[in-house]
């Protein structure tokens, strides 16, 4: 027999074996013959002109000793392959690099392409143009050999356009993008034409912190920025100028930092008499100069960007630091006119600048300032001297930490019927509904008080409130309640009616749960332990207190509950009814049941005139935790009495026990069904009605919610004694109106109408 390595014949079996293994040995030392394939890594290669690559040779099997490999490319043109097995492109194109050692080889399929561009930079970064003015953009390739193409164009060719060698032409003013683009890489370059830029004599940049040129240095690279509240930078025009436009950039990756950030001008240089020009109602887009028209044609020398606070649900807050790239303010020079105001979102504007943009933090002690209110589409404009103050109870308190939604009570220079209401006055209110996720709660109980024909309801608008150049929310302006014409209409007294006739009236009182806070000698305490605050007359004039008055109204009222608590309490001569209107009273009764207000008779108003004998109530007054938006009454569709007797309502002192007293009265109540039938009968009370007005407030307040509700992250959040909360505005609102649709009906049956 014979090896099958290298036939060599054996005849003894020993001898076999010493054969075979010396046979083997010699054959592994001729290097080659053990190996049986070549592995190589990668199996393919793609490389680009120019570049290099190297393909890994590994011997299979493995052996001890070194194994030369020889490398050939089959296209030396297209790609060479060094003896180490480095390939270099050369062309584009496609060549085999074989790689071998003896009789064994492997190939390898080797793709060269052009060089493929990686990202482009262009230089200048920005441009300001003239009209008929050029610049040439250069672009930087990376590779700086890269083989590409590349493509000119301008969003808006209107502003400036760009030939195919990325020059740059100033057409009109404004703002465009101007884009080169290499296959799927896109640079854009924003280009303004006519900016008003700062120039060093008549155009000077300024702000509340230092370097404010930063903002106008067309460089996105740097940023604008000063610490704290209320900060701005802008620009002196020197002279009056009609904005027609303002554009802005985001300081790098900061573009959330400018939502509700709002443009102002003015003619005053602190900004006292400031107007807005325009507010940034979404997130701009990081690395992009966004832009927004103005519609203002009122002349204003001097114009600035206020960078908003930003407030989280929980109460906290960033400062706005006013965090800017860069701002453009693109315009004429002119006097303008008043002719247009922009009224953002919708409804009108209430705009209030103090002196030292000073935050209100008293209900007792006024700031000064000037305020102006737009209306009528923006069409009108009313501006006045103005003092500021805070006010309410638990809507003042709740909001303090941090500086929240806080309401505010306003007095004006001047008595005007202000924004088109009946009322001329001085004072007035902003409520800030902040419990209130629907911001409509007050103006619905107004619509029913109206409907059931109270003698006085309170005038009442959706307002969006700037405050020192920052947006605060959705308000609503009201009337302050006080004695004159189109509001409580009684006689007003002074200091020197003391006695006779003049001391009968006339007296406007609130039943008032939080009396005992008001200053000294302003409040009483009825026989029955019912607090009271006489909010007219004065009481105590510049320190003189006047004693008659307080005592007239204390002992009149004393009366009243006497007569309605005695044993002839219905008898219409000698009972109640010789000094409570009734009218008045069954239709503030059923505003309260019907809107389903909790704090009814935790604050009533009542007035008396002079002569008369009669106590009216009214106006109806805070309606924030009414329409089932109270946590220790929810769900009112479960309770089976009137809701003033639930223990989770509010009453002040004696209150409960006075309704109840007249709830007892045969009399009282067939005048109260009456009444229901009225209104039930005319189709001023009813579902479909009811949510009509819910769907007219709704609508009309639709983008001033949103905008409130990203300045107030709470529409998620349980606020006072939300008792839920529906994640979304028109879940809020839905709420009412599945409310109103069960209390109607219940109400019907409570007073028997069919």
């Amino acid at each position: 027999m014979s090896c099958r390595f290298c036939g060599v014949g054996v005849l003894l079996p020993y001898i076999a074996v010493l054969v075979v293994t010396f046979a083997f040995a010699e054959c592994k030392k001729s290097g080659e013959a053990g190996l049986q394939d070549i592995l190589v890594k990668p199996e393919t290669l793609t490389v680009e002109v120019g570049s290099s690559s190297k393909i890994v040779a590994i011997p299979y099997p493995s052996v001890d000793e070194a194994v030369s490999f020889e490398w050939v490319s089959s296209a030396p043109a297209v790609a060479t392959v060094s003896s180490a097995g480095t390939v270099v492109g050369k062309v584009p194109g496609t060549a085999i690099i074989t790689v071998s050692s003896g009789a064994v080889s492997k190939d390898i399929l080797v793709t060269v392409v052009k060089k493929v561009l990686r990202s482009m930079s262009v230089t200048p970064i920005a441009l300001t143009l003239g009209t008929g003015e050029t610049a040439t953009l250069s672009v930087t390739l990376n590779p700086v050999d890269a083989e590409t193409s590349l493509s000119w164009s301008s969003d808006d060719e209107s502003v400036a356009k760009v030939s195919a060698a990325g020059v740059v032409t100033g057409i009109a003013d404004g703002l465009t993008n101007i884009a080169v683009s290499a296959g799927a890489i896109v640079q854009k370059i924003p280009v303004m034409v006519n900016a008003l830029t700062p120039d060093g004599n008549n155009i000077k940049a300024i702000g509340s912190g230092p370097a404010p040129l930063s903002a106008f240095d067309m460089n996105p690279v740097t940023a604008y920025s000063s610490g704290g509240d209320y900060q701005w930078v802008g620009l002196d025009l020197g002279v009056k100028h009609v904005i027609n436009k303002v554009a802005y950039y985001p300081r790098q990756n900061a573009a959330e930092l400018m939502l509700l950030g709002l443009f102002e001008g003015a003619n005053n240089a602190d900004f006292s008499d400031a107007i807005p020009l325009s507010i940034i109602t979404d997130t701009p887009e990081n690395g992009k100069l966004s832009s927004s028209p103005v519609s203002v044609t009122r002349g204003v020398r001097y114009v600035r960007y206020v960078g908003p606070t930003t407030y989280n649900g929980g109460g906290g807050k960033t400062p706005s630091n006013c965090a800017v790239a860069e701002l453009a303010f693109f315009g004429a020079p002119g006097e303008g006119d008043d002719s247009q105001f922009v009224q953002i979102a919708g409804i009108p504007s209430v705009v209030i600048h103090v002196e030292k943009n000073a935050e209100v933090n008293s209900k007792e002690n006024y700031l000064k300032g000037i305020a102006s209110f737009i209306y009528n589409d923006g069409k009108t404009i009313y501006s006045d001297s103005v003092e500021i103050r805070g006010r309410g109870n638990a809507s003042w308190t709740m909001t303090q930490p941090n500086n929240l939604k806080k309401p505010y009570r306003i007095k004006l220079y001047n008595s005007v019927k202000l924004m088109g209401n009946p009322a001329k006055g001085k004072s007035w209110t902003l409520i800030n509904n902040w419990g209130d996720k629907t911001l409509m709660r007050n103006l619905l109980a107004f619509d029913v008080s109206r409907l059931v024909e109270m003698p006085y309801t309170p005038a009442g608008q959706a307002v969006n409130l700037f405050y020192n150049g920052e947006y605060k929310g959705c308000y609503q302006l009201c009337d302050h309640i006080d004695i004159r014409k189109g509001r409580v209409d009684i006689k007003e007294m002074d200091k020197n009616d003391i006695s006779g006739e003049a001391l009968t009236g006339g007296y406007l009182i609130e039943i008032d749960a939080y009396a005992s806070g008001e200053p000294a000698n302003t409040w009483i305490t009825t026989s029955r332990n019912t607090p009271i605050t006489i909010k007219s007359p004065d009481i105590v004039y510049d320190g003189v207190y006047v004693a008659e008055q307080k005592r007239y109204i204390r002992d009149y009222f004393n009366q009243l509950e006497a007569a309605l608590h005695g044993a002839d309490y219905t008898d219409p001569t000698v009972g109640y009814r010789k000094y409570l209107d009734t009218y008045s009273f069954i239709r503030h009764f059923l505003v309260g049941e019907l809107c389903g207000n909790t704090d009814t008779y935790w604050s009533v108003y009542m007035s008396k005139d002079r002569n008369s004998n009669l106590f009216v109530t009214g106006p109806v007054w805070d309606f924030d935790l009414a329409f089932d938006n109270d946590s220790r009454t929810y769900p009112i569709s479960n309770k089976t009495d009137w809701l003033f007797r639930s223990g989770g309502s509010s009453i002040a002192g004696d209150m409960r026990n006075f309704v109840n007293r007249l709830l007892s009265d045969p009399a009282f109540m067939t005048e109260m069904r009456t009444a229901w039938k009225r209104y039930r009968d005319s189709g001023a009370i009813s579902v479909g009605a009811m949510h009509a007005c819910i769907d007219a407030h709704a609508a009309k307040m639709n983008e001033s919610q949103r905008l409130n509700f990203l300045r107030w992250k709470i529409i998620s959040t349980p606020v006072h004694l939300n008792p839920r909360t529906e994640g979304s505005y028109n879940g809020e609102v839905s709420r009412i109106k599945t409310y109103i649709s069960a209390r109607i009906p219940w109400i019907d049956q409570q007073l028997g109408y069919k």
